[in-house]
Formats: structure tokens, sequence, C-alpha cells
């Protein structure tokens, strides 16, 4: 009976420390990075004036549902298989992860790049009117320049009743893109207007500007501005080809 007692209790300490071991067995590596980066409910929630989202008519969001998805940071992880959606009002990325928790990247700044659906999305800096400002944008078309898009909503205000209007709840609407270029290493530039487009290729400005001209590019047309972005990245590619030619056949000589 005695060893049988010291047997029993033998079994309890090893299933107690079994249990203990699973309790603190470390989580995945996706979950730490993505825990590690998360904005609670509560600061999300800051970030829209307490408002809920429930009460607001439209969406703030790029695409409603969630996709599953991709993020790359700028220490060369990447992670798979998430459930993603971009707030275009907030300017972040939202994710799934758990049962139903939704919740946000606290450090957008140590992402590099974000696929999912249709979209990829990067994160970096922006030039508008000699002010530099961080922050998501979607990949038109990219090459030696890239072209990018950044769309925007505008939260309005309730109103109250008055005359033979009714009161209107707060709503998301949404308001045209704006596009940017960035050349090379440079800053994303805004394009505003013609000139602003024709400066963001000070290597091509005589000949992008025959092609503006020829093909009556529109700066508010994007599938215009793709074709002028595809077409400077086509002959920056000839021009390196023919150079790259050119010291061969010297060489061989």
């Amino acid at each position: 009976m005695k060893y049988l007692f010291l047997i029993q209790c033998l079994l309890i300490f090893i299933f107690d420390f079994c249990e203990a071991q699973v309790e603190v067995t470390p989580k995945t590596k996706d979950e730490n990075y993505i825990n590690s980066y998360v904005a609670d409910e509560a600061k999300y929630n800051a970030n829209i004036k307490n408002v809920s989202y429930k009460e607001i008519q439209g969406s703030p969001y790029l695409i409603d549902s969630f996709i599953v998805g991709s993020i790359y940071t700028s220490k060369n992880e990447h992670f798979q298989n998430i459930p993603l959606r971009y707030n275009i009002f907030t300017e972040n990325i939202e994710y799934i992860m758990g049962v139903s928790s939704v919740l946000t990247l606290n450090n957008p700044e140590t992402v590099e790049k974000v696929d999912y659906g249709n979209f990829k999305l990067i994160y970096l800096s922006q030039s508008n009117k000699n002010k530099s400002r961080n922050g998501f944008f979607i990949v038109l078309t990219d090459g030696n320049a890239t072209l990018l898009s950044k769309p925007g909503v505008t939260l309005h205000k309730p109103s109250p009743p008055g005359g033979y209007i009714d009161a209107q709840p707060p709503r998301f609407s949404r308001n045209p893109d704006t596009y940017y270029i960035k050349v090379g290493k440079n800053q994303a530039k805004i394009i505003r207007n013609k000139r602003h487009l024709i400066t963001s290729f000070p290597d091509s400005r005589e000949e992008l500007s025959k092609y503006i001209k020829t093909h009556n590019t529109k700066i508010s047309d994007q599938k215009s501005l793709i074709d002028l972005v595809q077409y400077y990245n086509f002959i920056k590619s000839n021009i390196i080809s023919s150079h790259f030619k050119y010291n061969g056949k010297s060489n061989d000589e």
C-alpha cells in the first residue's frame, strides 16, 4: 500500500508538471510578432473618437471583408495566411487573430509590404508641400518608377433636423484617390497637376512632355497614369539594356 501511495503521488506530480508545461509553451512565431504590434480595442476605438462604426453610415475600408494575405517586415520576416483589410480612415492594417478579435498593427513602420487579394500596399515616406509623412500606399505599377495611390475617406458629423430636413447620422464618404510617383530611392511625390507629373521624371522631362501631350494624359485617370509610368519604365529599361550592350561590344573590341 505504501508503494501504491507513492506511485499515485508520483503520477499526480507528473500530470501537474505536464499541465504547467502546456500552459507556458511559447506561442508560434506569427502570434508573437502579431501580438507585439497590437493596438488594443480601447486604443483602436480612441482613433475614431470613441464612435462605433455601427453608428456610422458608409465604410472606412478599402474592402469591407477580410482577405487572407501576407505581411513582409523590414527585418526580412514573412507572415502568411492572415485575414487582413485596410482601414482608409485610420490608415492602418486590421487583422484577425484568434477566434474573432479584430486588431490593428501598432507599429506599421516596421512593415515593408502587405499583399492581400489583388492589392499590394507598401509603407513609406511621402512628400507633400515640403512636408514628409509616413503611411500605406497602394502600388499600381512599379519598376524604376512606381505609381502609387492613396485612397481617402471623410467622416461627416451628424446634423440635427431643421425645416423639412431630417436629422442626418454620421457617415463616411469616399474621396477620389490621390496619386504619387516614386522614382528610384526618392520620396513619393504627390501629383496635383501636369507640371508635378512632368517634374517627377527629371531625367526624361522632354520625352514625357511629348508623351503626355500626344496621349492626353490626365492626372485623375488611373489607367492614363499607369500607361505613362509603364512607358517611362520601358524607355529606362531600354537605355540600361543599350548601355550594357554597348559596354559589352566595346570590351570585345
